[in-house]
């Protein structure tokens, strides 16, 4: 009753009236408008925006040259082939975004800011629509043998059915979830950026802060996009409201969060906390793209490479697909992996409290990306633990013995 249909009710309810209720709070909205005005009306230019964006990415995704990478396995056995050239198509974009702005003054970076809310409900509409598409589509015409069994209209609507939806060849919940929603994350964050300094001359080194290390968190995330595709969010969860939903409207909108609500509220850090976050900020990041480039690297290389400068810590193991065939894959239980199961996922919190705390604590609405995370990232270390229990038996138990804690050592 609760996973069936409590829980996928509450997120298509919910999720949709919180991301209004957030934004038009950091907006600086009187308290008659979260309740009576909680969306803005969309506009013809939000949705032109929202168009001309979304075709821009998909121009991107085709035409810019890219290496293939294969996925991981699928539960069937198969491999989900990708393009990777997110890291050219984010470079493409800004440096466009910021010529046609403050170059050719074709359009205005800080005139976009005032569309946001506009936008936010056209995206809104957006990812309803995206929903019922991959619910129909993976109903009723779902391809491969990756699609689950029905589980109940809500929970399959909710969480989705198909694994992998192609469409003319583009992998939807790849391209939505890293062309859309990361993107815009970054888009946004210059946006705002480009409002402050219209309005008062120059950026705080709050804003300088919360952009900075949020920028270098998305161009590490571009870099290390082939490592992305073994992430639960694209070798577990399925296309459903979830993501389709999720990438187009609550990761523009909640991730860039506490850089919008620096835009209505001015904060000042002073040079020697602005570099303690900075330090602190760059080296959480740093330290994240190290703990999953070293997992990737044993699993290119088979184990024939160095962890901290010392041969690697593995613990063989195998699993079977549906088809029936046995295969085999390499526990890391040394490096960062050897600390924690997770502690990848402790450094992402840290980084995230770094390009929030130039908030301060007036308002609770800024760190909700944090609170966001943490229950995320909890929630997904034990749904990975149970997951890898169930396919790689007792290698995992082994592990597990080795790396008792799964974020935090000492703590959880």
């Amino acid at each position: 009753m609760l996973r069936r249909i409590v829980f996928p009710l509450t997120i298509l309810l919910g999720a949709p009236a919180l991301v209004g209720f957030l934004w038009r709070t950091v907006s600086g909205a009187a308290p008659r408008d979260l309740v009576l005005e909680l969306w803005a009306k969309p506009t013809p230019q939000a949705a032109a925006t929202v168009a001309a964006f979304l075709i821009f990415e998909l121009a991107l995704w085709g035409l810019l040259p890219g290496r293939t990478c294969a996925g991981p396995l699928t539960p069937s056995g198969s491999r989900v082939v990708y393009k990777m050239n997110g890291l050219a198509a984010w470079a493409v974009t800004h440096l466009l975004l910021i010529a046609a702005s403050f170059g050719f003054h074709w359009f205005s970076l800080a005139g976009i800011y005032h569309q946001l809310g506009p936008i936010l409900t056209v995206c809104t509409m957006l990812g309803w629509a995206l929903a019922v598409f991959a619910y129909a589509r993976g109903r009723w015409f779902a391809s491969g043998a990756d699609a689950a069994e029905h589980r109940g209209f809500l929970y399959d609507f909710a969480w989705g059915v198909e694994l992998h939806p192609r469409l003319f060849g583009l992998d939807l919940k790849h391209f939505l979830i890293t062309r859309f929603g990361m993107m815009s994350w970054s888009v946004i964050l210059l946006v705002c950026a480009a409002r402050q300094h219209e309005r008062d001359g120059f950026l705080s080194d709050s804003l300088w802060i919360a952009v900075g290390l949020q920028l270098l968190y998305i161009v590490k995330f571009f870099y290390w996009e082939s490592g992305y595709l073994g992430t639960l969010d694209l070798s577990h969860d399925r296309f459903g409201f979830y993501l389709a939903w999720g990438s187009v409207a609550w990761m523009p909108y909640i991730y860039p969060l506490s850089t919008q609500y620096l835009v209505t509220h001015r904060t000042r850090l002073g040079p020697a906390e602005a570099a303690a976050l900075a330090m602190v900020g760059a080296a959480a990041i740093l330290a994240n793209y190290s703990a999953d480039r070293q997992r990737q690297r044993v699993r290119e290389t088979s184990g024939r490479c160095t962890v901290h400068g010392k041969p690697p810590a593995l613990i063989p193991a195998t699993y079977r697909t549906a088809d029936g065939r046995v295969h085999q894959n390499l526990l890391l239980a040394s490096g960062w992996w050897g600390v924690a199961r997770h502690s990848n996922y402790l450094m992402e919190i840290v980084a995230a409290l770094a390009w929030t705390i130039p908030c301060g604590f007036a308002q609770p609405a800024p760190y909700t990306y944090v609170l966001f995370l943490t229950g995320l990232l909890i929630h997904r270390a034990l749904r990975d633990d149970e997951r890898c229990l169930r396919k790689y038996g007792s290698a995992w138990l082994e592990y597990r013995g080795r790396v008792p804690y799964r974020i935090m050592p000492g703590v959880f």
